[in-house]
């Protein structure tokens, strides 16, 4: 995963009166966390919004300058703001070289399955995969082949081919959850829907339409 180059300032202005005339300024408040002393920062609100457009991962890497003192951060979590969708906090945590962080990136499915073109249906339960590793080591996305599946095959998170060193986490083999799917048609629409039964962690399947 390539870091994002990021330009923030020590917060002067604190706790939620001094946060909202932040926001009011066009900037955004934020924590940085992790080996060493929490640090409270503040950063163009537009420039972070920025970044998250240029990258389809959900927790994202990013070389954080802080007058001038750099250092490596991932995006941990962040708040919106429920009726103008704008970012109005962001949690980063601080990385070393050695460390081992948890991340969800998004699962593309790339091709068309076979048991599609057959008629079949394919139901995708995962959206987005939970990877644990070294931050550079971590892909922006998963994008499975799933071009060979026939009805009734599917594709299990254990068989994904991941990079060396990142693992995925998730339900342990062979065990089931009940998960929204969205099924894709021959037409190639999308609908979502709720499935009543029990499913395996597969990441996606092609099963026949009767």
């Amino acid at each position: 995963m390539k870091a994002i180059s990021l330009a923030a300032n020590p917060r002067v202005l604190t706790k939620t009166i001094g946060s909202k005339k932040l926001r009011n300024a066009g900037s955004l408040p934020g924590v940085v966390y992790g080996n060493g002393e929490p640090e409270t920062v503040e950063l163009e609100a537009k420039q972070f919004e920025k970044a998250v457009k240029s990258t389809v991962a959900k927790n994202f890497l990013v070389e954080l300058d802080i007058n001038g003192k750099k250092s490596m951060a991932l995006v941990q979590e962040t708040q919106k703001n429920p009726l103008t969708n704008h970012f109005i906090h962001v949690d980063f945590k601080r990385l070393t070289k050695e460390s081992v962080v948890i991340a969800q990136v998004p699962l593309r499915p790339i091709g068309t399955a076979v048991g599609v073109q057959l008629g079949g249906v394919l139901q995708i339960p995962m959206h987005t995969i939970t990877l644990k590793g070294k931050p550079a080591d971590i892909p922006e996305c998963i994008e499975p082949d799933i071009s060979h599946l026939e009805v009734g095959q599917s594709i299990r998170l254990e068989e994904l081919v991941l990079p060396k060193g990142i693992v995925a986490i998730g339900q342990a083999k062979g065990s089931g959850g009940r998960s929204d799917h969205l099924t894709h048609d021959g037409d190639g629409q999308g609908r979502g829907r709720r499935s009543g039964s029990s499913r395996s962690s597969s990441s996606s399947s092609s099963r026949g339409r009767g």
